[in-house]
């Protein structure tokens, strides 16, 4: 294989890195290399580990160095009423961001593909024929570094480049077979720009069910947390969101015990101080209230 090759097999197999053990540290400089080379997000990701590596936390000048100008890029281009139709919607910590004031940029521009057994195949078709760039309006085609774009059962990722000497953002679409509603909502960039979002209320709803189904309860991860205390802080009713969860047939103790672990597990976010703090004060009362 040449470098490219070798390139997309870290790509395609980067979620699963540490199946099997820890990247060592003369690997992911290697793959920093290539990353570099051919404009892949992977390179900012090997810059966390290697941060990661020398002191604990995030490493602010790496976020600081793309996050504020190439994540909103990225998110003001995107064709609304294109991705609308299509099913698609701004998820998690990308539509947190491009919502909230003084919300940390996330790591990759996170989209959401609902009802996907429903639109995954002309979503599919569209991607294969036009590429990535279908998804941005001709100011981000004219503009945007495209990287290969990657297919399988769970998604699609590319790395784009906001800019010729920029470094490359993963944009990554999640396929999700649950009926999530979509929201317009305007961007806090540019309150006259609307972009479709994965409604709040359904995102907290599915984490929730998806946190009450690990067990041992434990096991949820700190990040997974921290997103459900944020989207707890965010929404308009939180009780009503519980109360959907119930009719899921989730028993109240099941669920109180996984708020336990969510706020025994989940540390201050630098994501958004206030809102997690706020988020963290819902939870704490609604255990009191199961």
């Amino acid at each position: 294989m040449d470098d490219f090759d070798v390139l997309s097999v870290y790509e395609r197999g980067w979620r699963f890195r540490d199946v099997i053990g820890q990247l060592d540290a003369v690997e992911i400089a290697y793959i920093k290399q290539l990353a570099s080379a051919y404009g892949s997000w992977l390179e900012i990701e090997c810059e966390r580990l290697q941060s990661t590596c020398l002191k604990f936390g995030a490493d602010r000048d790496i976020e600081d160095g793309y996050a504020a100008s190439g994540v909103v890029a990225l998110i003001e281009a995107l064709r609304g009423k294109f991705i609308l139709d299509g099913g698609l919607g701004v998820s998690g910590r990308t539509a947190l961001f491009a919502s909230i004031v003084d919300f940390e940029a996330p790591n990759e521009v996170s989209l959401t593909l609902v009802n996907a057994p429903q639109n995954v195949r002309t979503f599919r078709e569209k991607l294969s024929s036009d590429g990535p760039q279908v998804l941005f309006d001709e100011i981000g085609n004219e503009s945007f570094v495209f990287g290969h774009c990657y297919f399988d059962q769970a998604g699609m990722w590319v790395s784009i480049r906001p800019s010729d000497n920029s470094r490359a953002i993963k944009l990554a679409v999640h396929y999700d077979p649950r009926n999530k509603g979509l929201q317009c909502r305007p961007l806090k960039a540019s309150r006259s720009k609307l972009v479709p979002m994965v409604a709040p209320e359904d995102e907290l709803l599915f984490e929730l069910i998806d946190a009450v189904g690990i067990q041992p309860s434990s096991d949820l991860t700190p990040i997974d947390g921290e997103l459900i205390i944020l989207l707890s802080g965010y929404v308009d009713e939180i009780e009503a969101v519980v109360e959907r969860v119930l009719s899921f047939g989730i028993g109240p103790m099941e669920l109180k015990q996984t708020l336990s672990c969510v706020l025994g597990g989940s540390h201050s976010s630098v994501a958004s101080k206030d809102l997690f703090l706020e988020g963290k004060a819902r939870l704490t009362a609604l255990l009191d209230q199961l």
